[in-house]
């Protein structure tokens, strides 16, 4: 359908209820229309006109009393639509905006002009404009009547879920005050559920902790650059430092460490090339074994009492559990049993004790050691992801 502009001049005073605009098919005055509401400026676009066409109308000015002014008449003829002819490239609704073909491989005609790099929707195919074309090809597809989007989501009319996210600190605790809980935005084709608030997910290179629940995002027609699809996220996780794959042998400094079976040294005293007294990880015997590596952090810390032993670590500490399987402070429970230089024995309390300065500890080959008298393991799997996660949940 055409469209014609009209401008005229305006009077003073201002009308009182502005312009009255009528129109009609030239030779077809009974086919009158009448633009509602009436246009308070000088100008007016009239839209849904037929190309080849020839329109009248009259202009007046409304005035006190329900009058109006002496009709001013106009005459246009609408221009017969000549299509132009572009090469442009063709994405797929039905499958996220994905590419169908080359770029250019298909060409569009419209009576529309169509703005190079924008986007226009027909029938389940959105089309990007790449170039105008002087010569006329046959041609795949009509967009005179598509509406211009700057985006292939836009067109299509594809919606994400958008969320707040925090970013992890490092295995270092750096930065030291943290980083903002909105540190960035993440999107999903769907909504997630509350069971992935504060879960890690790892994309595009950062650590993100999620935020969410039923109120907290908002829709929006493009994604993210951390987006969660296929391909871009390596799974949940429980924390930060299992995310990342921190060493989770912590003790704060003043903690014992056994060096041989009846002796134990401060974790802050232990140094490269010292040797502690533990069991294997994999064989469970006992044995000596070499520190290799003795570094100061700042990490949350927690004080667990088990049973005769106290002990204060990192929030993310493993200890040997009965069952010979190393478990982090933050899946176990008061009454779980935990090994000990005296058998298995029972945790009675877990306490948060705050932010504290702590030592990580690893241990060649054995990759644990004994901290007040408790076997406690020296590192976290880098690959942790939560297990039983549900299958709407899996976009990796």
């Amino acid at each position: 359908m055409a469209s014609v502009n009209l401008t005229w001049n305006a009077v003073t005073p201002a009308p009182v209820s502005g312009y009255r605009v009528k129109f009609w098919p030239t030779g077809s005055p009974s086919l009158v229309s009448t633009i509602s509401p009436n246009p308070t400026t000088n100008s007016y676009t009239i839209t849904g006109l037929g190309a080849g066409i020839s329109y009248s109308g009259t202009i007046e000015s409304t005035c006190t009393g329900g009058t109006f002014s002496t009709p001013v008449a106009w005459t246009v003829a609408v221009p017969v639509a000549t299509n132009k002819y572009y090469t442009v490239t063709r994405f797929d609704c039905a499958s996220s905006c994905a590419q169908v073909g080359s770029n250019g491989a298909y060409y569009a005609k419209s009576t529309q002009t169509l703005v190079i790099g924008k986007f226009y929707k027909s029938g389940t195919f959105s089309y990007r404009v790449e170039s105008l074309l002087s010569s006329t090809p046959a041609f795949d597809v009509d967009l005179s009547s598509s509406a211009q989007s700057n985006t292939c989501s836009a067109a299509c009319g594809i919606v994400y879920y958008r969320y707040n996210a925090g970013r992890c600190q490092d295995c270092n605790g750096n930065p030291s005050g943290g980083y903002i809980t909105n540190y960035t935005t993440v999107t999903s084709t769907e909504t997630l559920d509350s069971y992935l608030n504060g879960k890690i997910v790892y994309i595009s290179g950062y650590y993100l902790i999620l935020r969410v629940s039923s109120t907290n995002y908002t829709i929006v027609n493009e994604p993210s650059t951390y987006h969660l699809y296929d391909g871009n996220a390596t799974g949940f996780f429980t924390t930060c430092q299992a995310a990342q794959g921190c060493s989770s042998g912590c003790p704060v400094p003043e903690m014992n460490i056994l060096i041989n079976p009846n002796e134990s040294v401060k974790a802050g005293d232990l140094k490269i090339g010292d040797e502690v007294y533990t069991k294997h990880q994999d064989t469970f015997e006992w044995g000596t074994y070499k520190v290799t590596s003795a570094e100061r952090y700042i990490q949350p810390t927690v004080k667990v009492v088990i049973d005769e032993f106290q002990v204060e670590v990192s929030a993310s500490h493993k200890f040997l559990t009965k069952d010979l399987k190393f478990i982090s402070i933050s899946d176990l429970l008061v009454g779980d049993l935990i090994e000990t230089t005296k058998g298995a024995k029972p945790i009675l309390s877990i306490e948060p004790t705050g932010t504290k300065e702590v030592v990580k500890l690893e241990i060649e080959d054995a990759h644990t050691y004994v901290v007040e008298n408790i076997v406690s393991h020296n590192k976290i799997s880098p690959d942790n992801p939560l297990p039983d996660s549900p299958d709407s949940y899996k976009y990796v």
